[in-house]
């Protein structure tokens, strides 16, 4: 990476670890104090996501209305296969 350096670093709190990188410009006016709080805050955010995620979305279908399929008279949608006969 031209013009930049590649900070690898481990932040770990208990039993949780995150592995990240920092890049910052080569001549970044960064305290080594700064750059710790860096790395302090993306854990936080991290360990905040993984113990706290967002809801899921409700993942049932929408479905308007059950219709029986013409081609397949045998699937009814109240669930009889057995076909049906007219007398």
């Amino acid at each position: 990476m031209d013009g930049h350096i590649k900070i690898d670093f481990t932040y770990a709190e208990g039993n949780l670890s995150l592995s990240d990188a920092l890049y910052l410009p080569e001549n970044h006016t960064l305290t080594q104090e700064e750059i710790e709080a860096i790395k302090k805050e993306r854990f936080d955010r991290w360990k905040e996501y993984i113990l706290n995620p967002p809801p899921t979305p409700d993942t049932e279908p929408i479905v308007d209305e059950l219709v029986e399929d013409p081609l397949y008279p045998s699937n009814n949608v109240d669930g009889n296969t057995e076909e049906t006969t007219s007398s």
